[in-house]
């Protein structure tokens, strides 16, 4: 049975003449192929729908036609449904490539309303790819336009962001197209106590967040204020009446032969009064840029090496957020849950790192001694074993040569039917009997937890040996290779008390090493 993939993906045009949602336009678009595969003699049953419900130019950023070009690769697709051409395609020349290579290599249809394109007529595969070449022609035409509206909104003073920001809600302008921002009471309270508690009382993004917290205050996304919402908060003009636009515009770099998109922080960008009512005023929004330009701190340039070597791998044992690790002047650095509102106590890195050194060394004596236990145990079994499996052979052979004697007996009429069958029952009794022999003996011998273990101790013993002369970056990348996580927990405070400095736990799981 031949089988056909539906693809929906909604377009940009699609606004144009739709006051749906996504889901609607999809559902109409669905409806129309659906009527375009019945006349064409093509069954419900033989249709995998794929819906696209995310807006993107490429086809890394579009999982379900990451999804169709897999799919297709298989060679079993006859062809792919789509309103038109433009939908499978509209990126840069890699992507079009990328797709019409896919098409034309598995001999797959592209089925349209106007044209159904066969990958392997000349004329069809020139017809599709230059449609993927307009389509992206016009698509850098709408985007184009599309910014040029943007920034008139924004310099007109509407707000063009899809999320009202934090302390406002989102309205519709009367009479003219475009939104702007109304404050949300609730919201706005916040603001102007996070600004008032800053700029007035001094106190910290930290002890903020932990005033807020206290209060009862809950931002719009988490279910607790951090150090780093206050600090978002007190940085965005917005709250001072102030629109920008293009301060993080995406850029896209070539990395290893990857592309890579980042949002950098630009010097130039629209600046432009907004229409909405400010939260605090601009003297209060400039004095708390002054405080946070007093109190920036120098940022660790990207080359500087690591100084976590449990980066990535120690969890908190309350929380489970990362526990980071927080230097100090005049003592050793502190192991800390990020989260400020966990009470897991801190120890400091020192203690942690023996502790977990420590670990490993126990873990490694175990290893040794477990293989090399079983190794002596295997090495004698290995020499009993062998002679009893080749007298099972034999004897196996035996049986053979007696069953086919049966079999002939049989067939020459020396035994009848009744004879045969209880004969050659026995054989086949025996036969079984001598193959569970030699599965019980086979499974004897060093099985996976062994092959995992002795796969443990190269890399362990690389691990500690690391401990002690490798780099912070050389430690933490071997730690990954056989530690799944570490969660830390500590509920004991008292930093003069030695007992009390060690009483935390350390809770280790080790990575599989071994296929299963």
């Amino acid at each position: 049975m031949e089988k056909y993939i539906m693809y929906l993906r909604k377009s940009r045009s699609d606004y144009d003449y739709s006051a749906g949602e996504t889901e609607d336009v999809l559902k109409r678009h669905e409806e129309q192929l659906i009527k375009l595969a019945q006349a064409k003699g093509i069954s419900l049953t033989q249709i995998e729908i794929y819906r696209e419900i995310v807006s993107a130019d490429t086809i890394a950023a579009r999982p379900e036609m990451q999804r169709l070009l897999r799919r297709i690769e298989g060679g079993d697709i006859t062809g792919v449904l789509v309103m038109e051409v433009e939908r499978l395609a509209r990126g840069d020349t890699l992507d079009q490539g990328t797709v019409a290579r896919a098409f034309r290599l598995t001999n797959t249809l592209i089925i349209t309303p106007i044209k159904t394109y066969n990958p392997n007529n000349q004329y069809d595969t020139e017809y599709f790819e230059f449609g993927l070449f307009m389509s992206r022609r016009e698509y850098q035409t709408i985007k184009r336009r599309l910014t040029r509206g943007r920034m008139q909104s924004v310099t007109e003073g509407k707000y063009i962001g899809s999320v009202a920001p934090f302390g406002y809600d989102k309205a519709k302008l009367k009479g003219e197209k475009g939104y702007k921002l109304v404050i949300n009471p609730k919201e706005a309270e916040q603001v102007k106590k996070v600004y008032d508690l800053f700029t007035a009382e001094r106190m910290g993004t930290t002890n903020i967040a932990k005033e807020m917290n206290l209060g009862g205050y809950k931002p719009r996304v988490g279910e607790y204020y951090t150090a780093a919402v206050v600090r978002n908060i007190l940085t965005r003009s917005v709250y001072c009446g102030i629109l920008t636009w293009g301060r993080r515009k995406e850029e896209t770099q070539i990395k290893d032969g990857h592309s890579i998109t980042t949002r950098p922080r630009h010097k130039e960008y629209i600046i432009a009064e907004g229409l909405h009512e400010p939260i605090i005023s601009k003297e209060q929004w400039e004095k708390a840029q002054e405080i946070l330009r007093a109190n920036k701190k120098e940022t660790c340039p990207l080359s500087k090496p690591l100084q976590n070597a449990f980066a990535g791998i120690i969890k908190c044992g309350i929380c489970g957020k990362n526990i980071q690790r927080r230097p100090y002047k005049s003592k050793p650095a502190y192991m800390l849950c990020q989260n400020i509102n966990c009470h897991n106590v801190s120890s400091p890195e020192w203690c942690i790192s023996d502790e977990i050194y420590s670990r490993l060394t126990k873990e490694l004596n175990s290893y040794q001694s477990y293989v090399s236990d079983k190794a002596a145990i295997a090495e004698n079994q290995q020499r009993n074993n062998g002679k009893r499996l080749k007298l099972i052979e034999s004897q196996r052979e035996k049986l053979k040569k007696r069953y086919t004697r049966i079999c002939d007996s049989y067939e020459d009429g020396i035994y009848d039917a009744d004879t045969y069958l209880e004969r050659a029952g026995a054989v086949k009794k025996e036969l079984k009997a001598l193959a569970e022999a030699e599965e019980e003996i086979k499974a004897g011998t060093p099985g996976k937890e062994y092959n995992e273990i002795k796969a443990r101790i190269p890399l362990f013993k690389a691990v500690l040996r690391l401990y002690k002369e490798g780099s912070v970056e050389e430690k933490n990348e071997i730690l990954k290779k056989i530690i799944e996580r570490i969660e830390y927990t500590k509920t004991a405070s008292g930093t003069n008390n030695p007992s009390v400095i060690a009483s935390f736990e350390l809770n280790i799981t080790y990575k599989k090493l071994t296929k299963k």
